[in-house]
């Protein structure tokens, strides 16, 4: 099958192939620290649902799809939330609300409408939410991502009330991961995931970092809580080492669980629960999104580099000539990767112009969303930037997001390392 063949909501064009691949790449690109908080972009939508598990699953699509969720297990505790809380929702999904709760609900919404001087859109949470993710890799479609019928279905009524949402909309006609690379001769074949998870012990990693971080800001364990309930994370809380003040900071960093990333009982975390934290990262800091995710991926890396490389094979790498050091480092950094992910799925190339090209396929951290304004790694720019600063290389290197899977819907990153001058 040619990677070209897009499914029925995109098709890519033939073109005459590539002279100069630097020059197109860099002219197609757009950069990934820009403009207003990452918050603004995201549609606050309330959630009340005494069925958890459905609130869950409501809450992962909703994170999925470019939104902001605010999920309730009753219209008091939703009340609350609302009284407490400096946002606004545009619309409310009710689902089971017992007899006792109905006059509560009625005051709730009420109040939203007075508040938001119109009425609050409701709609009725179906019986049946749908698990998959809305845009997602599928086994029988080896080179991009593709839409769920199902998943995309339950936005309908929702985008139908607000239009200004839709996140899924018509895809390039041409793109860096399924057209220009492909054709630059550089062996970048796009491929997808075909195991669709992750590790646990790497995702454990991550989510302790990021309470290290909030803990550090002075955010509490409830927040933290709170954070991971409204993206469909409520499962991870149990996996959260928060942080004890009275501990070093060496000791924080170091107080993870053992295991090896890669044993085969290891690969067990949906891709999806990855991209559903890095939200809730977002959104815990909503003045400075994009710092935050950047931040997390920053000290998350160093904590990891130091934890498991040994301090000999640091300062020989150091001791090399630079593009021989980044050569090994990017070797160590998608072999690592395509560790957690079990599959390989992450290459690089050096570039005539002495650049380097560093490919995610079925990126991980924005698996499964769905469009959205602007590039959406920053926790990966963060992380290149630390394993940079750990082999000496952060001075003569500049990282930048290239293309990212949140424009182009195809589920794959393109990031470009470049000489400073």
């Amino acid at each position: 099958m040619d990677p070209k063949q897009r499914n029925a909501s995109g098709t890519h064009s033939t073109q005459s192939r590539i002279s100069t691949l630097p020059r197109e790449i860099y002219a197609l690109s757009s950069p990934a620290w820009v403009g207003a908080a990452l918050l603004e972009q995201y549609t606050p939508i309330l959630v009340v649902d005494a069925h958890t598990m459905r609130a869950q699953r409501v809450a992962r699509l909703l994170t999925l799809a470019g939104y902001r969720p605010i999920v309730a297990t009753s219209p008091v505790e939703a009340f609350t939330r609302c009284l407490r809380g400096s946002w606004e929702p545009e619309a409310a999904l009710i689902g089971a609300v017992d007899q006792a709760n109905r006059l509560p609900l009625t005051r709730m919404v009420e109040h939203l409408a007075k508040r938001r001087g119109r009425e609050l859109p409701i709609l009725a949470l179906p019986a049946f939410v749908p698990e998959l993710a809305p845009l997602h890799a599928d086994p029988a479609i080896p080179y991009f991502h593709t839409s769920s019928p199902t998943s995309v279905a339950f936005f309908e009524e929702l985008w139908r009330l607000l239009p200004q949402t839709r996140a899924l909309l018509p895809e390039p006609e041409r793109t860096l991961a399924l057209d220009v690379l492909p054709e630059s001769g550089l062996n970048l074949i796009p491929r997808t995931s075909q195991r669709l998870r992750s590790s646990r012990r790497h995702f454990q990693l991550t989510l302790n970092a990021a309470a290290r971080l909030l803990a550090s800001q002075g955010r509490s364990f409830a927040q933290w809580r709170t954070l991971l309930n409204d993206v469909g994370l409520a499962h991870a809380v149990a996996l959260t080492r928060w942080p004890d003040p009275s501990t070093s900071v060496n000791e924080r960093k170091m107080g993870d669980d053992g295991g090896k990333i890669g044993d085969a009982d290891d690969l067990v975390v949906p891709a999806v629960d990855l991209t559903c934290l890095n939200q809730a990262v977002a959104f815990s800091a909503p003045e400075h999104p994009q710092q935050q995710l950047y931040l997390w991926g920053y000290q998350g890396t160093e904590a990891s580099l130091h934890g498991q490389r040994s301090s000999v094979a640091q300062r020989a790498v150091r001791l090399l000539p630079r593009d021989r050091a980044m050569q090994i480092m990017l070797n160590g950094f998608t072999r690592e990767l395509d560790t957690v992910r079990g599959e390989a799925l992450h290459h690089w190339r050096l570039q005539p112009d002495g650049s380097y090209l560093l490919v995610h396929y079925s990126n991980l951290y924005v698996y499964g969303r769905m469009w959205g304004r602007e590039p959406a790694c920053q926790v990966w720019l963060g992380a290149l930037d630390a394993t940079l600063h750990y082999v000496g290389q952060e001075n003569n290197w500049q990282v930048r997001e290239l293309e990212c899977s949140c424009q182009t819907q195809t589920g794959h990153c393109v990031f470009a390392l470049r000489p400073r001058t």
